[in-house]
């Protein structure tokens, strides 16, 4: 029990730091910055240019047209 809080704090050092260096690895500080320059205008204009969604846009259409 001599060292039992020193390998607690041991633990959570080192898997802070583990965590700090995922974040920036894996790109999530690029995520914060997307979400600081939120613009739903500029979302939509991406959304509708991709093909994919053209199905979706032509439903959202017609539903505002009902509206």
């Amino acid at each position: 029990f001599e060292y039992i809080g020193i390998i607690i704090v041991g633990a959570f050092i080192i898997t802070w730091v583990v965590s700090a260096i995922i974040y920036r690895l894996a790109g999530y500080k690029q995520l914060e910055r997307e979400f600081d320059t939120y613009d739903p205008e500029r979302i939509r204009k991406t959304a509708l240019s991709d093909e994919r969604l053209k199905v979706t846009d032509e439903k959202d259409r017609a539903l505002d047209a009902t509206e």
